[in-house]
């Protein structure tokens, strides 16, 4: 591996957490009475998974009008992630080993991530990740989504690396579309929640880690 640091995702690419937003919806549909089965549609969905929550949720509130107040709307998903991440999330396959492999190696690494820090610090925590992280920024912290490079470009800098010299490692095909056209060189990881875009993913990256491979492969390459 010649890449001087890594800067990684959380959910879907770490760890195996996608499946937090089908709790979410589930939650969010019971408590607003639109019952279990209320979810965005799939177009939907891909866009919200690169915001910030609270954009996430008026974008959601807006279009389904599920409360008259956007902070209820809010409230009620922070609550379901934070147990989601508490409780459930689990890591994807060879996340642990590959960051350990890279700590050893004098690779720091860090995560970036759009969803809220203190959800994603739960699950660094439950999965025994803190160690082998130098840091964790959220899109938060820049002010912008995934669709803008801010929250790449600032982890680079905090990890003292130059964009060319930085891998970031991503499941999300908007992500590493942003990555690849400001400099960075990408690898993309297989999430079943994004199957219709593999083969797009797969196109972009340097490094593809697919179905039924585990991120270790990333040290290999």
């Amino acid at each position: 591996m010649n890449y001087r640091a890594v800067i990684f995702d959380f959910d879907g690419t770490l760890a195996d957490s996608l499946g937090a937003w089908k709790t979410i919806w589930e939650g969010l549909g019971i408590r607003f009475g639109r019952g279990s089965g209320f979810r965005p549609t799939v177009r939907e969905e891909m866009t919200i998974r690169t915001m910030l929550l609270k954009d996430a949720m008026d974008y959601v509130n807006g279009i389904y009008s599920l409360s008259g107040d956007p902070g209820e709307v809010l409230d009620a998903a922070n609550g379901i992630i934070a147990d989601f991440y508490t409780n459930r999330v689990e890591q994807k396959n060879g996340a642990l080993q590959c960051l350990r492999a890279l700590s050893d190696r004098g690779v720091p690494a860090c995560v970036a991530t759009a969803t809220e820090l203190e959800m994603v610090k739960l699950g660094v925590k439950r999965l025994g990740f803190g160690d082998y992280l130098r840091f964790i920024i959220s899109c938060a912290d820049v002010g912008k989504g995934k669709d803008d490079p801010a929250v790449f470009f600032e982890a680079a800098k905090r990890l003292g690396t130059a964009p060319e010299n930085t891998l970031v490692v991503e499941d999300s095909v908007l992500a590493l579309e942003t990555a690849k056209a400001a400099g960075f060189p990408v690898a993309g990881v297989f999430d079943f929640h994004n199957l219709s875009a593999q083969e797009r993913i797969r196109s972009l990256c340097d490094v593809y880690v697919g179905e039924g491979e585990g991120l270790e492969k990333l040290i290999s390459e």
